[in-house]
């Protein structure tokens, strides 16, 4: 992903040195701490690509012994392990297996000479290629790293530089984990498999163990905690308010919504966006520039597969809600700061859906502290504080329901002394050419007939006050800050414009514009011109994607389903959807 240079976050004012971050947020305190789940960790050693070589030499003689080279599905069995990560005593089969890495060297004659990446994982029955199912993971992955590689087209393979600056050459380890408390006990999993290989095979693995401290790196972090079902669909619509005051966007890179509905019942939904900040949720790493590190943050709530076959005393029958740090790979030495973020926005979304100590449900991992206070058998929690904006949310909230709301809309659409501000709103909430998608810039400007920069110059205000979302991934992309903004810029543009029509006013403005920019006064003749009742034939077809919005039907009915209710909720009193819901009842997963 490329580097914004619009920097969104900095033009809206929403900075680290924003009021709403330089002043201390208030904080809240519960009794019990959220467990890790999956985060995928990353060492090189400091051995000159000794275990790698000595791994891929191994690979070769099992290949030539057992006829076959070792696949996925297919895996060498290189013996028998209880690792310290799964529970009990019981003892899986060790599979090895590699696979192409694109990445090699050139020999002496100049020719491209392949590595293969070197895997180790767990497997329940290694004759049919079935993994092992344990809740706790760990997955390795093993390629070379020196000056020496180069890719397929055999240019220098420029791999990341460490924390230190520096580029390393040694054995570089990728695993993925599971229900590790930290960053050591990881490393060590890590470290089982050789310690296996030398105990079974005779290998010599181990003497080549000496991780580089400014090596180890993780990404893709979640903490999670369990509460019961009957708590799911609180926190689902308190998922779905977030997604409505940030942008979640639809191809992904900004952000996105997820649902999965089965049988009746929701088994999945989810948001991830890179405006978390915004809301308030400022906790977490930053660079020299004061910009968060962690690229984009996901909130997520889950049953397992087949979670209704389990009895409502097991605690595979209740789902989880678990935050993950989606993008940006960092240093050992953020480890905290990321927990902290994560645990923030999981904290602080549970308190907002009146999910307290007395919903909370114990897994294997997760053992939070009972109703009256006293620790659970190997209870290793302690209390937690996190960051609550509240405030934030609520400011956010408002202001696309309030005076200045009406005020900002208002000044854009129909007080500006130019149209360029409504041309891009209508273009961009009715031109069913772009079925609802991201545009760019050449785009609007095709459209509307500005000139480059004064499209940039107008997305720009437009971005500022929330309206529009701009984000550059080689060229600049444009959409809806948010699905709120959305319906409030809708229900004003149709209050003021026939969509139809509109659309027909701003593309004879547009040509317009074209033969005004080139000199040409036939510039417009030049334009094929078509009969009035060609025009009115083609407007009956017409598609109103407005009517669509941000979200699928199904998901935009059951929203606003889930917000009337809400709405019913907070005129009587009993519930501020966006504060502290100690007063609502339980429900169901409605």
């Amino acid at each position: 992903m490329s580097t914004d240079s619009s920097k969104p976050h900095k033009d809206s004012g929403n900075t680290s040195e924003s009021p709403e971050n330089s002043t201390d947020i208030p904080t809240q305190i519960v009794n019990y701490t959220p467990r890790t789940h999956g985060v995928d960790v990353f060492v090189q050693l400091r051995d000159d690509n000794g275990l790698y070589n000595e791994s891929a030499d191994l690979q070769r003689q099992l290949n030539t012994k057992a006829g076959y080279h070792g696949r996925s599905d297919h895996p060498h069995h290189v013996g028998d392990m209880s690792p310290s990560w799964t529970q009990g005593d019981e003892e899986y089969h060790v599979g090895f297996y590699s696979s192409s890495t694109g990445i090699g060297h050139l020999n002496k004659k100049g020719d491209f000479v392949g590595y293969d990446d070197q895997r180790l994982r767990l497997f329940e029955d290694i004759d049919d290629g079935k993994a092992a199912t344990t809740a706790a993971k760990c997955t390795l992955t093993l390629e070379p790293r020196g000056p020496h590689l180069v890719n397929k087209q055999k240019e220098p393979f420029g791999y990341p530089k460490a924390v230190d600056g520096q580029r390393y050459t040694g054995t570089y380890i990728k695993a993925q984990i599971s229900y590790a408390t930290n960053l050591d006990e990881a490393i060590g999993w890590i470290s089982e498999y050789f310690q296996h290989l030398d105990d079974e095979l005779g290998t010599s693995f181990i003497s080549h163990w000496d991780p580089i401290p400014e090596t180890v790196y993780f990404s893709g972090l979640e903490r999670y905690v369990r509460h019961d079902l009957a708590s799911m669909g609180r926190i689902i619509n308190t998922e779905r308010n977030t997604a409505r005051l940030v942008h979640t966007g639809n191809e992904g890179e900004e952000g996105t919504m997820e649902e999965d509905v089965r049988h009746g019942d929701h088994s999945l939904f989810s948001v991830s966006s890179t405006e978390f900040e915004e809301l308030g949720y400022s906790a977490g790493p930053r660079d020299d520039n004061g910009r968060l590190r962690v690229k984009k943050d996901k909130i997520k709530t889950y049953r397992t597969k087949n979670a209704n076959r389990y009895s409502e005393d097991n605690y595979r029958h209740h789902p989880k809600t678990e935050t993950k740090a989606v993008k940006g790979k960092l240093h050992a030495s953020a480890w905290e700061e990321v927990i902290d973020r994560l645990d923030s926005i999981l904290l602080h979304h549970l308190d907002m859906s009146a999910i307290g100590e007395e919903n909370l449900v114990s897994d294997d991992y997760f053992q939070p502290r009972e109703k009256d206070g006293e620790p659970e058998e190997n209870e290793t929690f302690e209390s937690r504080e996190y960051q609550a904006p509240t405030g934030r949310i609520a400011s956010l909230r408002e202001s696309w329901e309030g005076e200045d709301a009406r005020r900002k809309l208002e000044g854009f659409i129909l007080h500006s002394n130019t149209e360029s501000y409504k041309d891009i709103l209508n273009i961009l909430m009715f031109d069913p050419e772009h079925e609802g998608r991201s545009v760019t810039y050449k785009y609007l400007q095709e459209k509307t007939g500005l000139s480059y920069s004064s499209v940039r110059r107008n997305v720009t205000k437009l971005s500022d006050a929330r309206i529009l979302h701009k984000v550059n991934e080689g060229c600049v992309f444009v959409r809806w800050a948010s699905q709120t903004a959305f319906e409030r810029v809708r229900d004003w543009l149709r209050d003021f414009f026939d969509p139809k029509q509109v659309l027909n006013d701003i593309k004879e403005r547009a040509k317009a514009k074209f033969a005004s920019r080139t000199g040409k006064d036939d510039e417009i003749e030049e334009i094929k011109e078509e009969p009035e009742e060609d025009v009115v034939e083609k407007d009956d077809d017409f598609i109103d994607i407005s009517s669509g919005g941000m979200l699928d039907d199904d998901v935009r009915a059951e929203l606003n389903e889930a917000f009337e209710e809400a709405r019913k909720q907070m005129e009587s009193g009993k519930w501020d959807d966006f504060g502290t819901a100690r007063s609502m009842t339980d429900g169901g997963t409605d």
